[in-house]
């Protein structure tokens, strides 16, 4: 598999929708990619999801994945994950594993709002937190988490 995620993960209100929007210059979910261009110049294709996966009309991690799985080439993908959940919500690190288990993977994970949990970290990507985003402006989280990712 040749699925790319960069991770989001964190509490309800943590700004999680905020900062993808901010990252990517979107204001809500596309099936089209859009470009990011990296520190070292080079410019990817990626497809962003400003909405938890696990929040609102959940899939399963198999069937989540399995739209990704059907492209050869390579699919980049930027994704955020609730940490806590409702009754119908599941589980951030089923879908993380989902994707690293079928090949894909993981090139690194910002927690916003609280620690890195260790699931997360075992994933062995690199990782790192944000705490105080519910004082700071999402223009400055997103700065934080480019400069992390190495993007313009």
């Amino acid at each position: 598999m040749n699925l790319h995620a960069w991770v989001l993960l964190g509490d309800m209100s943590s700004r999680k929708g905020s900062t993808i929007r901010a990252l990517t210059g979107i204001s809500r979910d596309r099936l089209d990619p859009i470009e990011v261009t990296l520190a070292n110049g080079q410019s990817i294709q990626i497809h962003p999801k400003v909405a938890s996966i696990n929040e609102k009309n959940v899939p399963t991690p198999e069937s989540w994945l399995a739209r990704w799985s059907r492209s050869a080439v390579r699919q980049n993908l930027i994704l955020a994950f609730r940490l806590r959940f409702g009754p119908k919500g599941r589980r951030p690190e089923d879908y993380v594993k989902a994707l690293v288990e079928a090949g894909g993977t993981i090139e690194s994970i910002v927690t916003l709002g609280e620690t890195t949990p260790d699931w997360a970290i075992q994933v062995g990507a690199p990782y790192a937190h944000i705490l105080d985003t519910a004082t700071t402006p999402t223009n400055a989280i997103a700065h934080r988490v480019r400069q992390f990712w190495g993007w313009l």
